[in-house]
């Protein structure tokens, strides 16, 4: 049985000259925050490592025993290494004065807000004030006087923790693009030369009949790669793949030069790599996947992490956790089984 949320009543005032502005809003039904908006007049910019101070053109007076925590918004985070300077940020129950968001750019491009963006999130929290009883010892725990990370960074050491199944599933919904590189995720990463210094590759039959199932299903695709073959033209022609990118040594440009030119949001596109010069494209699109025997760096970053190697089945696979996630796995291949 669902248990409806509970809420308390705020008290809300907003500017004269933003009533053309939305006020927090909460977007799905048991979401803890609410999006904030921005009341910038004309276009900000935050540029890598600077701060900006960005109005919402709200003041709140909250009840006592609450507090507002602002708080960065995850996306933003992730794809453009925005943040909040005092994140997380406090309203006191007893604060009038207008909420500004103060941002900070971590990422490595300028960040341009204009009005009505979403910048941050607010959350309403219950908060306790101290009384304090001065003791000559304190009760034991069993973690003592351990801090400043004596519990370790992750589950397995050297491994990122992984996103939970239903985060990845979210994401891989809202793919309709599937970016990949060849030498480590196409193939097995092996570069081959005969005596007369031909190069030669090897693909995976299965990663080419993912491709063409999940093409049916109306998903795109595009190469992304650091080097330059005319095997990869082939392949890429027999399997009519159309945006074809090679000796991209930057391919975050590649990558924004495909995305303008169909017009595509980083949330459709996603992108399976294997190494350090793939990172630029998994701070920007929507779903990252690396090979399983991808170089470690690279593992920690992605959001996901495939069971098979590069060349073994790694692209097959990720193209069914798609096509499931979209409900539409049993619709391709359904001519199979009749």
């Amino acid at each position: 049985m669902k248990r409806p949320m509970k809420r308390i009543e705020v008290k809300i005032r907003q500017r004269a000259d933003c009533r053309d502005l939305a006020y927090p809003a909460y977007m799905t039904e048991h979401a803890a925050g609410m999006d904030l908006f921005a009341a910038v007049q004309r276009e900000e910019v935050v540029v890598p490592g600077g701060r900006c101070l960005i109005p919402t053109g709200l003041s709140i007076a909250l009840p006592a025993g609450v507090e507002a925590q602002i708080r960065p918004r995850s996306g933003a985070a992730l794809k453009h290494g925005i943040g909040l300077v005092n994140a997380p940020g406090t309203i006191d129950a007893d604060y009038r004065g207008e909420i500004g968001i103060l941002l900070i750019n971590h990422g490595s491009e300028t960040f341009r807000i204009n009005r009505g963006d979403r910048i941050a999130q607010m959350v309403i929290a219950p908060v306790f004030q101290a009384a304090w009883t001065a003791v000559e010892a304190l009760p034991e725990s069993g973690r003592s006087a351990g801090g400043f990370g004596h519990t370790g960074v992750s589950h397995n050491p050297g491994e990122r923790m992984p996103l939970e199944e239903n985060q990845l599933l979210e994401k891989a919904r809202q793919v309709s693009w599937i970016i990949l590189d060849v030498d480590g995720v196409m193939t097995d990463g092996r570069i081959t030369y005969d005596s007369h210094g031909v190069e030669t590759k090897s693909f995976n039959v299965r990663d080419g009949h993912g491709i063409k199932l999940a093409q049916r299903a109306g998903i795109r695709f595009a190469i992304i790669t650091g080097r330059s073959s005319t095997i990869v033209q082939k392949r890429a022609d027999e399997l009519e793949i159309q945006d074809v990118s090679q000796g991209s040594i930057r391919k975050i440009e590649a990558y924004e030069a495909l995305i303008a030119h169909h017009g595509l949001s980083d949330e459709e596109t996603s992108f399976v790599g294997d190494d350090l010069i793939d990172l630029p494209l998994f701070r920007r699109v929507g779903l990252s996947a690396v090979v399983a025997d991808a170089d470690p760096d690279t593992r920690e970053q992605a959001d996901m992490v495939l069971t098979r190697a590069g060349g073994a089945g790694a692209v097959r696979e990720f193209i069914e956790f798609v096509l499931k996630a979209q409900d539409k796995w049993r619709g391709v291949t359904g001519r199979y089984y009749r």
